[in-house]
């Protein structure tokens, strides 16, 4: 997908092994076959094997009472989609979606990012919440707030464990060192933001065999997974119009 691809219009479209949709109110990748998935997702986030991911849009005003993952799976099963997915939320526009793939021979590694900007918050930030008993209770506003940073990595690589555990690492550390490197404050500290406060990240690796057991700085799987991420990116931020 070039430069000149018009990201603001509805599309379906065969990208490697998935099917990608997006839409101004949702995107969707649709799986060939079950992914191993490790996710921050609102909807069966941790570890786990999935046919879909689903990137859904929440208004700002969105005061429902049903609890984020209750919507995201009440959404879902009112689609065709094969199987179980994550689901994940966002009030930034779906118009941010950006994509870019690293390949070497017949491995790819592609970042697929939404973003707002309107929750940076640098990690260390005095919490808006201070009290413990508040996390414990999942139907929480802040999966609402505007400016969440929805970061999705799929590859054809198979990760085992800890691999998945590494990746996940590197991607959120690769978006880290792409808004230092912007210079974009916390509104709360004035410090330089490494994310922001409601941010998912998802890992979607091939099932099977070899194992790939390493993914980090040292090895190209990691160079690739890095550069996918900083790409898609920064492509984003570019965009502009990023709530």
């Amino acid at each position: 997908m070039n430069s000149d691809f018009q990201w603001n219009t509805d599309f379906s479209y065969r990208y490697d092994d998935s099917l990608l949709t997006k839409t101004d109110h949702y995107i969707s990748l649709e799986f060939d076959s079950k992914q191993r998935v490790l996710s921050s997702a609102v909807l069966n986030g941790g570890l786990g094997e999935y046919d879909y991911l689903l990137n859904l849009h929440v208004g700002l005003n969105d005061n429902s009472g049903t609890e984020p993952a209750e919507t995201l799976a009440a959404f879902a099963r009112g689609m065709s989609w094969r199987g179980q997915g994550i689901g994940m939320m966002t009030a930034a526009a779906m118009a941010s979606l950006r994509i870019h793939t690293e390949r070497v021979a017949d491995k790819y590694v592609t970042g697929y990012v939404t973003t707002g900007l309107d929750n940076l918050r640098c990690v260390g930030d005095r919490a808006d919440v201070q009290s413990l008993q508040f996390a414990i209770n999942t139907n929480s506003s802040l999966v609402y707030a505007p400016g969440t940073i929805n970061l999705f990595i799929k590859t054809n690589i198979c990760l085992s464990d800890t691999a998945l555990v590494e990746a996940i690492a590197m991607a959120n550390e690769t978006k880290a060192k792409v808004l230092l490197e912007k210079k974009l404050p916390s509104p709360v500290s004035g410090r330089l933001a490494t994310g922001t406060g409601t941010d998912s990240t998802a890992i979607i690796c091939a099932t099977g065999k070899p194992l790939t057991h390493y993914i980090g700085k040292h090895v190209i799987e990691g160079q690739m997974l890095a550069r996918a991420v900083e790409g898609c990116l920064l492509m984003s931020l570019s965009a502009g119009n990023l709530g």
